[in-house]
């Protein structure tokens, strides 16, 4: 069976009242990379329903209702700003608040692990656009924010230590692989949306904690026999905490990169800090984090 992620921990140990609160904020151009990014999930979605926090491979058996309603409402979000008819932006505009109320109303009757991961994917979708909303969009926000924060706390409070025998090792991979990636990629929407609407974000040790596999080669293997082929020589796992990633980019012994973990690296570390450390890390070779930057 493969484990979903390392031994439960209680959110409240994480998130209760005796966890101190370390408010933080995010410098303007470090702000700006992340957001930039974030919008850019949200129009490849909108594109062609892809997103680096969505695997390719996840729904294998049909795209849930709530990904369906977060398709609509990210293209009548596109449409707002690319339509010069007032008449239609007001069409869109309605289109977008139906269906991300109708995601609202069904993420709330999420209880599997299945329901509440399609529930998260699609709540980040909608809360993205809004993460400069003005206060007419305010409460919309708000709402998606709460929920989108209530479903991951779900979804870690109630993920099974493993995943059943039914699935083979590379769909309970992918699986367990898009739980931590969503939780993690939820948190960093949080957490701009916090400093947009208040200046500053809670930092907390849950998300340090937060747990992901750095073979990020796995997530992006085009099918079953090169995903296999992947891990043939590989250990069965490579959790690696947040925090736990971070100082092992610092010191050098992380050299593998995809587009999610740098701005992982990004939002803990700061665009310049990260731009700084690769430049004189390319001075003695080539790092793939180029790409991203």
């Amino acid at each position: 069976m493969m484990a979903l992620a390392y031994q439960p921990i209680s959110l409240w140990v994480l998130l209760g009242p005796s966890s101190p609160e370390v408010r933080l904020a995010l410098d303007e151009a470090t702000s700006d990379y992340i957001w930039g990014h974030l919008r850019g999930f949200v129009a490849s979605f909108a594109r062609n329903g892809r997103a680096p926090f969505i695997h390719a491979n996840l729904y294998e058996t049909g795209t849930p209702k709530q990904l369906k309603d977060a398709l609509v409402a990210c293209r009548a979000h596109m449409n707002i700003h690319t339509s010069s008819d007032q008449g239609q932006q007001m069409l869109f505009r309605k289109s977008f608040a139906s269906s991300s109320y109708d995601i609202l109303d069904q993420s709330k009757k999420a209880r599997s692990l299945w329901e509440l991961l399609a529930s998260t994917h699609a709540l980040m979708l909608i809360l993205i656009p809004l993460l400069g909303s003005g206060h007419t969009e305010r409460p919309l926000a708000d709402a998606l924010s709460n929920q989108l924060l209530r479903c991951t706390m779900k979804m870690w409070d109630g993920a099974p230590p493993h995943l059943p025998n039914s699935l083979s090792q590379r769909q309970a991979w992918i699986l367990a692989e898009s739980v931590r990636r969503a939780i993690l990629s939820a948190h960093m929407v949080l957490g701009h949306y916090a400093q947009f609407k208040q200046g500053y974000f809670v930092h907390t040790l849950f998300v340090e904690a937060l747990p992901f596999d750095v073979r990020s080669h796995l997530w992006d293997a085009p099918g079953p026999y090169a995903w296999h082929l992947c891990t043939n020589n590989e250990s069965s796992s490579a959790l690696t905490g947040y925090r736990e990633f971070t100082d092992m980019w610092q010191r050098g012994d992380v050299q593998e990169f995809g587009p999610f973990e740098t701005l992982l690296l990004v939002a803990c570390k700061s665009k310049e800090f990260v731009e700084r450390h690769e430049l004189l890390r390319a001075a003695d070779h080539s790092s793939s984090i180029w790409l991203y930057l």
